[in-house]
């Protein structure tokens, strides 16, 4: 391994630890969340990211915290079976679309955002997916690096454990 990929990976591992550190101290769940898709944008090179969580009950899927994107996001809400978010969460499997405006699954009331490259986590808790987080690189196709689903998966870990705590 170069020097320079040694020195990215512990800084990979340095944000994971920062934000587990923050989902261990803060007690405000909006807070963390917000804190995890930023860090987790920041660390993955995106323009923007998302959390959404499922309510079954509902059949729905709403957004409970955003990274550099419009405050009238939070609480936008699409039936779940639209989206990747739906799509990640039925297959328990990080999901990557180089292209979001002529992915087949995409959520048509997103299409303002022009969303390039999009990568998706599910959140899951004890064997079951409660939600879902995204990065997005707007306006532009770009491949995400290598390894970039894992690191996206442990946000996505560490968003389940702070829903899990409040």
């Amino acid at each position: 391994m170069t020097e320079l990929a040694t020195d990215a990976l512990r800084d990979q591992l340095d944000q994971l630890l920062l934000t587990a550190r923050r989902v261990a101290e803060s007690l405000d769940l909006d807070t963390v969340l917000s804190s995890i898709v930023d860090d987790a944008a920041t660390l993955l090179g995106a323009d923007s990211g998302d959390i959404l969580l499922w309510d079954r009950e509902r059949g729905a899927l709403r957004v409970v915290a955003v990274s550099n994107f419009p405050p009238d996001m939070l609480g936008f809400e699409m039936p779940f079976g639209e989206g990747m978010s739906s799509q990640a969460i039925t297959s328990q499997q990080v999901i990557e679309v180089e292209d979001y405006g002529t992915y087949e699954h995409r959520a048509r009331a997103l299409d303002r955002y022009v969303f390039g490259s999009v990568l998706c986590a599910p959140l899951l808790f004890r064997g079951a997916a409660i939600g879902a987080i995204n990065v997005h690189a707007r306006g532009r196709r770009h491949r995400f690096d290598p390894g970039a689903d894992d690191l996206l998966a442990a946000f996505a870990g560490h968003a389940a454990i702070a829903i899990d705590h409040a």
